[in-house]
């Protein structure tokens, strides 16, 4: 099976008066034996459009060995699109997001019964019979959506790259935000008729943090969609005279991979 690979990392942009004009995507072509073959693979997976204004030119294919071949892709503005601004329109929302936590920042106060001692779990939530029963908080969220109308075939390989871009985080800065802090939830599109299609990017961006205090545990850093988590140690408290829940180590996991979102056209 034809293995068609873009070389995003690699991609040549030529500006004219401080917009991009024209540019050349390379791909890695494998496992394809005539060029003949090489040159259909390419022209299927090759975006039609790149960079939300630049049309597909032209596309070659050189050998580079056996089974092994090189397309080389030529993007250029229309003739005819004199317009300086041919941006995304930008929606967004900050509803905040429902978390289940088990941990408080901090113990504002403990209260007991009379002749008793309220345990000091280091903020553990909700701690009954062993069980750590947490509460659900609000937390900032802050979702967008970049739209654009696109002209032309969005063909399999446009496709492809929005699928395997989808729950990825922004290996490098993106849209404002520092790497790590944006997630790309997917994309939508239609068209009617032979009109232009209207595609929409959503996202959604959590803040990376630095130094953040759990009980007496110290966390150097936590990307923005790294998932957290704290393991708990039952002691004795001896002024309470029964067994206590506390922090004593904490996690921080990468659930996501990191990509390149350049493709996505900001």
């Amino acid at each position: 099976m034809t293995i068609v690979t873009p070389q995003w990392d690699d991609i040549e942009i030529r500006r004219k008066r401080q917009r991009i004009d024209a540019a050349t995507l390379r791909f890695n072509i494998t496992d394809c034996q005539e060029g003949t073959d090489a040159d259909a693979a390419l022209r299927s997976h090759a975006p039609y459009m790149i960079l939300g204004t630049l049309k597909q030119k032209s596309a070659t294919v050189n050998r580079l060995a056996n089974r092994a071949f090189e397309g080389v892709v030529e993007y250029a503005r229309p003739e005819n699109d004199d317009e300086e601004d041919n941006g995304y329109s930008i929606s967004f929302d900050t509803t905040g997001g429902t978390q289940h936590i088990t941990q408080s920042y901090a113990t504002r106060e403990r209260y007991a019964a009379q002749g008793f001692t309220a345990p000091n779990h280091g903020g553990a939530i909700g701690v009954n019979d062993g069980n750590i029963n947490g509460c659900d908080i609000i937390v900032p969220t802050l979702g967008f959506c970049m739209s654009k109308q696109l002209s032309g075939v969005l063909n399999t390989g446009f496709l492809k790259m929005l699928a395997e871009l989808t729950g990825k985080i922004n290996a490098t800065p993106f849209a404002g935000f520092d790497a790590g802090e944006v997630l790309f939830e997917g994309a939508s599109g239609s068209k009617q008729g032979l009109g232009e299609w209207d595609v929409s990017y959503k996202f959604k961006a959590s803040p990376n943090v630095q130094n953040l205090k759990i009980g007496n545990i110290q966390i150097g850093y936590k990307g923005g969609w790294d998932y957290f988590w704290v393991q708990y140690l039952e002691q004795t408290d001896n002024e309470a005279k029964t067994n206590k829940k506390v922090p004593f180590a904490a996690y921080v996991e990468i659930v996501y991979h990191e990509a390149d979102f350049s493709p996505l056209l900001y």
